[in-house]
């Protein structure tokens, strides 16, 4: 069986964000290399602003009730 989603990429936030009633004053990521940003063979700071915690996060602070504070290897 092979499922295939797919969207335009412009549509995915053409929206603004809604947390609805969710409660997103409190986020923890917990994961290994890929949530903390490792890529190309190494952890550095554009790899990490890319990871999926700190994307969620974005979209956790536009919805005005979440704050996500990472932190960054330099």
């Amino acid at each position: 069986m092979v499922l295939l989603a797919a969207c335009k990429e412009d549509t995915l936030f053409d929206k603004p964000a809604n947390a609805g009633n969710a409660d997103l004053t409190k986020y923890v990521a917990i994961g290994d290399a890929t949530a903390a940003g490792y890529a190309d063979g190494g952890l550095y700071r554009e790899a990490q602003l890319a990871s999926f915690p700190n994307l969620l996060a974005k979209l956790f602070q536009q919805t005005g009730k979440g704050d996500f504070k990472q932190p960054l290897f330099e």
